[in-house]
């Protein structure tokens, strides 16, 4: 099984860009949701943080591309309907059932995990666009 690392490194740059913006844009809405004030964001997140969400999106690229190039189809349309059935059958599961039990609100389950649908989809159609 063969994996294109560049195009796990471009299509993890790519989601982290976009959750940036998909949060930015939504920031009022999930800070809502976790109980956040404005004051809570000035020092922002520790550096752990940062570590966590580089090596989380590298790791969730490079499965994506490493189970498409093991069903053999590395294109657009296969990488955009891989991500979306993996968000479908994991991160939406994994994230849902975390939060009921967490006692979070529904809010915040629908905008962290449309943010990995969004991100899934993306680097799904990125590994897919460089092919085997």
């Amino acid at each position: 099984m063969k994996v294109n690392y560049l195009a796990v490194l471009v299509a993890a740059v790519v989601a982290i860009a976009f959750c940036w913006g998909y949060y930015w844009l939504l920031m009022k809405q999930w800070a809502a949701a976790v109980g956040l004030k404005k004051s809570d964001f000035k020092a922002g997140p520790p550096p752990l943080a940062w570590i966590f969400l580089i090596v989380g999106y590298l790791l969730a690229a490079s499965m994506l591309a490493a189970i498409m190039g093991y069903v053999g189809q590395v294109t657009i349309r296969a990488g955009v309907i891989s991500g979306a059935m993996i968000w479908l059958g994991f991160a939406l599961p994994v994230t849902a059932i975390n939060y009921v039990f967490q006692k979070r609100p529904i809010e915040l389950t629908m905008i962290d995990a449309g943010g990995w649908l969004g991100s899934l989809v993306i680097m799904g159609a990125i590994v897919g666009a460089f092919g085997k």
